[in-house]
């Protein structure tokens, strides 16, 4: 469910594409505290947002990032994105979860686990290992810490999600996903010249990164062997030296800079170093923890009883409804098969298996059972009655609540029809239509032994328009402007000097080809032909389904504006915000 929710939010930021113009300096242009605290937007339930309130949320926005001018469009579109959020929140507020059985089956989830992680948490506070117990273990178990060559690294994260998650997420609400890519890239480049201007790693890392552990350990991952992470990790990290820091890169997990605190050779680690001791020590509390949340397990789940629904045992749950009733787990909690289905999938790619059997499903149903049975006896201490834990409900309530409410907004399954597909193409030709596919440089010359010695070295790498300015007949002062005819078509030159050319893959070179003119050598740098409807069927289909998702956009906006009396006055003109690099503190 949690990918659905970024799915909807990552559509809802793609609806309305801003244009960020200026470059100028300066903060926002409103100084007194009365003009603050004026009232630009109103709505039902006391609701109101202030110049300071929109003043704030800008500040830590991505909006016009370098600085400058917000164009009137953006800024609307930032109010408006705020304001649906806000409707949004108090739409769900109102929903009774418990009738909507995804939402409600997410919002449970999340709060088993919930539960589980209070109550493991509260049996395990009071463990911990002493130094003696640590030197001991050290002892029993050197060949665990024979490592190979591994570099101690701290590192920062910026990634799509972090921005879309982040505390100025609003923002982007009103941003096309290749701007929010792009902003990703820059944010990543922006937290690099703060190390550059003087900010600590940690402090950077503290403040900046994505990554979810930054705010507890200012960054620090620790030990790294080769071969650990994507490329091009290893050749970044093992080739940094002690106590700097990486260009940002980027793999599959998002941008990355590293920083390197030392680098350790192959061996036995001595329990003199405070990584080595900080490791062990680790793994030994995690060892205690280990046998005694297994311990609780098996002593909580000894006496656990559960009922199967027989019928399913022997079915592939992905051809059953979620909602069916798959085990009732001490006569208590209901398991349905979406629950099953998940808790199965674990053991279906262990054994690379399409389904389970009758024995695996019931293993699999008895461990989750203790999982319940841990659950239970949280609620039955009345864990929900401390505050931090009920407060965690509450939001989790709100998030899944406010997540069905967007998920009526669109269907994401979305698909154009064929015939609207096809409809489109034959709407739209010029789109689709290219007259002047081929982009060529060309070389004349009188002799066709000197076109010869041109192809020869063209083909051997010498800079095309270099020969061009040498070979090239005629005035040298026009031999480059001649050599370049840019985008031609049939119809633009000799028909053989047009045939030859179509039939070079880019960046080949042809055969000297004679024309009227004298002999020509061809360089084809680009080959556009018209596409087919096949062709053009990706590109229709992401244009027609962000039609059909902004039509909804804007159709769900007049509704809740509607609904909820939204009246908006005032919005600030030529407002100039400075570089987001002094905004974010």
């Amino acid at each position: 469910m949690k990918i659905r929710r970024l799915a909807i939010s990552a559509l809802l930021l793609s609806l309305i594409i801003l244009s960020n113009t200026g470059c100028g300096g300066g903060g926002p242009q409103m100084n007194t505290a009365s003009e603050q605290q004026r009232v630009i937007a109103r709505a039902d339930h006391g609701y109101q947002l202030t110049l300071a309130d929109l003043t704030q949320k800008l500040q830590k926005s991505m909006l016009v990032p370098l600085g400058g001018e917000v164009p009137d469009s953006a800024l609307k579109g930032f109010v408006d994105s705020i304001l649906i959020d806000t409707l949004t929140g108090f739409e769900a507020d109102s929903l009774d979860i418990a009738k909507h059985f995804h939402a409600n089956w997410s919002y449970r989830t999340r709060s088993n686990a919930l539960f589980l992680y209070n109550y493991m948490e509260s049996r395990l506070a009071g463990i911990s290992v002493d130094s003696s117990e640590i030197a001991a273990f050290y002892e029993q178990n050197k060949q665990r810490f024979e490592a190979k060559e591994q570099v101690e690294i701290s590192h920062i994260l910026s990634t799509e999600a972090g921005l879309l998650n982040g505390p100025d997420s609003s923002s982007y609400r009103i941003m096309p996903e290749s701007v929010i890519q792009r902003s990703t890239q820059e944010y990543v480049e922006w937290v690099h010249k703060k190390l550059d201007s003087g900010m600590s790693f940690a402090e950077a890392a503290y403040q900046f990164s994505h990554a979810s552990s930054a705010k507890q350990d200012n960054g620090y991952f620790g030990l790294a062997g080769r071969g650990e992470f994507h490329p091009p990790f290893d050749s970044i990290a093992f080739g940094l030296t002690p106590g700097s820091y990486s260009q940002p890169y980027r793999d599959q997990d998002g941008w990355h800079i590293l920083y390197l605190h030392s680098r350790r050779e192959p061996g036995i680690r001595p329990l003199t170093d405070s990584v080595v001791y900080n490791t062990v020590s680790q793994q030994l509390l995690s060892d205690k923890m280990r046998s005694r949340a297994g311990f609780l397990f098996d002593s909580l789940g000894r006496n656990v009883t559960f009922v199967l629904n027989e019928t399913l045992l022997d079915s592939n749950l992905y051809h059953t409804t979620d909602s069916l009733w798959f085990g009732i787990v001490n006569g208590v909690d209901t398991v349905d098969v979406l629950t099953m289905r998940n808790a199965e999938e674990t053991v279906k790619r262990r054994l690379r298996v399409w389904n389970t059997t009758p024995d695996q499903k019931r293993d699999v149903f008895s461990m989750m059972a203790r999982q319940f049975a841990v659950v239970q006896a949280a609620k039955a201490e009345r864990m929900d009655t401390l505050p931090q834990v009920a407060a965690k409900l509450k939001e989790i309530r709100h998030q899944e609540s406010k997540a069905y409410m967007m998920q009526q907004w669109f269907d994401l399954s979305y698909q154009p029809t064929d015939s609207a597909i096809e409809h489109y193409y034959r709407s739209h030709p010029k789109q689709f239509e290219v007259n002047k596919p081929l982009t060529v440089q060309h070389i004349l010359t009188k002799d066709s032994s000197i076109a010869i010695f041109v192809r020869d070295q063209a083909r051997a790498g010498v800079d095309f328009m270099e020969l061009a300015r040498e070979f090239y007949t005629g005035e040298e002062t026009v031999r480059e402007e001649l050599a370049d005819l840019g985008n031609i078509g049939p119809d633009d030159v000799d028909s053989s000097f047009y045939g030859a050319a179509r039939v070079l893959a880019p960046g080949e070179v042809s055969e000297p080809i004679k024309t009227r003119y004298g002999f020509h050598v061809i360089k084809l740098l680009k080959n556009e032909q018209s596409k087919s409807l096949d062709d053009a069927r990706v590109e229709i289909t992401t244009r027609l389904t962000k039609e059909y998702h902004m039509s909804g956009f804007w159709k769900i906006r007049d509704d809740l504006f509607k609904r909820y009396h939204v009246r908006i006055s005032g919005l600030p003109k030529k407002l100039v915000m400075e570089p987001l690099a002094y905004r974010v503190k």
